[in-house]
């Protein structure tokens, strides 16, 4: 059994497993959905946020990459007076950080965006940076 992850054509992080094929049937040698799905959804912890916002923001942006220690941020614009925050992280038990980190940043930032961070271990600081890399891309 082996764990792959990587990155789809529309940066959206793919994690999956290689498992021996499973008969279910004669005409059948394919691993299940329901494993997939399984994996995707217990092998990276996720965490969501919503802030407050006032600010229309007109451009996407992708900053970063999925790497060890590092991630990437994919910020998109959206209607409404409020930003939300999906996180993905290889990393469990550093919810309390990331609420810290995302509060700093949009304590400071008012943009109606939804962010999608896939993080494979970053540090707080990089965390930041990213963020704000963000926002300079799709402020430019």
């Amino acid at each position: 059994m082996e764990l792959d992850r990587s990155t789809a054509k529309d940066g959206r992080l793919i994690t999956s497993i290689s498992i021996p094929p499973i008969q279910t049937n004669p005409n059948q040698t394919s691993v299940p959905s329901v494993v997939k799905l399984f994996v995707l959804k217990f092998l990276m912890e996720q965490f969501e946020f919503s802030y407050p916002a006032k600010r229309k923001i007109l451009k996407r942006a992708h900053v970063g990459v999925v790497g060890s220690g590092d991630l990437e941020v994919l910020l998109e614009p959206t209607e409404g007076d409020a930003a939300s925050v999906l996180v993905r992280t290889s990393v469990d038990g550093f919810k309390a950080n990331w609420k810290a980190v995302l509060d700093r940043f949009f304590g400071q930032y008012d943009g109606a965006v939804h962010i999608e961070i896939n993080d494979a271990g970053a540090t707080p600081g990089a965390v930041y940076l990213r963020l704000q890399q963000a926002v300079e891309a799709s402020e430019s």
